[in-house]
């Protein structure tokens, strides 16, 4: 009879690890330089009804950092944003978070050259909206951690053999933007 689980080798149990990334700032963008309109603002199309050249100010309106800036990370976008774009978008996004969680982790107390790693985490949004699907918010996560990973030497490779995502579950914290992995390794 199979098992699911080898009981044969028990793994070395380490520590766990926790990562959290809180956003410090819900980006808005800088209105148009000259008419004070948001970017969006019709009167910004390209068509006859234009009246206005839009005139780029960079940076967020509320704290003045680009909008990549690690104070705007908090709770991952949805999959469902990243949807049907040009498949770059995913790919920048991907390489976005996989930068901030690679940099928690070099911050981290993990030590390097594991065999296996199981995460679990939770995502605060800010804000108590129902009907999120947690798979929208977690495919972000869940491929950026591991990549991060493997990138720093953490693990040999990001497969179900040495890196596993469990739970994420949401939880509300009025006001509060952030993600929170902690990290089981052997």
């Amino acid at each position: 009879m199979e098992t699911l689980f080898d009981v044969t080798e028990p793994r070395e149990r380490l520590e766990p690890v926790m990562i959290e990334q809180v956003g410090q700032c819900f980006f808005e963008a800088k209105p148009c330089g000259r008419c004070g309109k948001p970017k969006s603002n019709r009167v910004h199309t390209p068509k006859k009804t234009a009246t206005c050249v839009f005139q780029a100010k960079r940076g967020c309106a509320r704290c003045g950092r680009n909008k990549g800036d690690v104070a705007h990370f908090g709770a991952p976008e949805s999959f469902n944003y990243l949807a049907g774009r040009d498949p770059k978008v995913y790919r920048a996004k991907i390489e976005q978070w996989k930068a901030l969680l690679f940099d928690l982790l070099a911050a981290s107390d993990l030590p390097k050259g594991l065999t296996h790693v199981l995460v679990e985490g939770e995502v605060s949004f800010g804000d108590s909206r129902k009907g999120r699907d947690q798979g929208n918010h977690r495919v972000l996560v869940e491929k950026a951690l591991g990549d991060a990973l493997v990138t720093g030497g953490w693990l040999p490779d990001d497969t179900w053999d040495h890196y596993e995502f469990g739970g994420f579950a949401r939880v509300e914290e009025p006001g509060v933007s952030a993600v929170r992995l902690m990290l089981f390794p052997t």
